[in-house]
């Protein structure tokens, strides 16, 4: 259970090591171990794969005392190296095939895992989306009764139901269109919103209203981040939600007007001069002098 096959002990003299570093070791020091490098590797290498360590932690070895109580070996924790920045000039340099000839290959491209571990990452993300689609919660197979604002009793609609709302004739609607129908979701609570109606009512979008709705159209303004829903009472459009229901990657999908602001890296050139658009709020206000 406590076995790390990664992490090797070594012991060394100090006094070796000082004369032939020049320095006593310290962390972040790679040492190469000749004696473990992989002569046959699973993939069609045709070299033997090298193996690099990090020293972790210096100690002085507990059997490294002599007689005296005067201390000759240093104790190494190393760890293997990981394709980083750090030890770029390391995984950046050629390899020679079995027969010395040079290769079009580096260290990193026999060495490094990074590209499988980026296929496993991107599998776990693809599969995490397949699970869960969108951020918060999905309503829309739940139905919204309509209620009464007058009474608040449930207001059914019917095939032989052929009361007229207040306002249909002047609007020149169908009946069942309008009676009985639910104004907005019954569901309240966290990152609802989907842009969507309630009881999948049909509804249009685009960047501007339509010229002629009807009453309770719903329209998604999509010049909107995120996307608003809106519904038309007869006299104006009214705000029904808006659909902050995301994917929960980093995708162009969450996209919302804050973060248009934060992430702003354009430059204009004003007066011959570069000028960020994004500046901090001390540099755009001007302080006032003081009289």
């Amino acid at each position: 259970m406590f076995i790390d096959n990664d992490t090797v002990f070594a012991t060394v003299h100090i006094n070796d090591w000082i004369q032939t570093i020049g320095r006593k070791p310290i962390s972040g020091d790679v040492v190469e171990m000749p004696h473990l490098k992989d002569e046959f590797a699973l993939n069609d290498y045709n070299i033997a794969l090298p193996r690099y360590f990090v020293i972790e932690d210096v100690s002085r070895a507990s059997e490294g005392y002599s007689i005296t109580w005067w201390p000759h070996l240093y104790r190494l924790k190393l760890k293997k190296i990981a394709d980083s920045q750090h030890y770029a000039d390391i995984l950046d340099q050629p390899i020679a095939d079995a027969n010395g000839d040079p290769t079009n290959q580096t260290l990193r491209d026999v060495l490094s895992t990074k590209g499988r571990e980026l296929e496993i990452n991107d599998a776990i993300i693809t599969q995490a989306e397949a699970d869960t689609p969108l951020s918060g919660y999905e309503t829309r197979q739940f139905y919204t009764l309509a209620i009464d604002p007058t009474n608040g009793n449930p207001i059914l609609e019917t095939v032989d139901d052929n009361t007229k709302p207040p306002d249909a004739s002047s609007m020149g609607l169908d009946t069942s269109r309008i009676h009985g129908r639910a104004v907005r979701s019954g569901y309240v609570g966290y990152l609802l919103g989907d842009g969507f109606p309630p009881n999948g009512y049909d509804f249009g979008h685009g960047v501007t209203f339509p010229v002629s709705p009807y009453l309770n159209d719903y329209y998604l303004r999509t010049d909107f981040a995120p996307n608003r829903l809106f519904r038309y009472d007869g006299v104006r459009w009214i705000k029904v939600e808006d659909a902050v229901r995301h994917k929960l990657t980093n995708t162009d999908d969450r996209t919302t007007q804050k973060t248009g602001f934060i992430n702003n890296n354009n430059v204009n050139i004003i007066g011959g001069k570069d000028v960020p658009e994004r500046q901090a709020l001390s540099k755009v206000l001007k302080p006032k002098a003081d009289f």
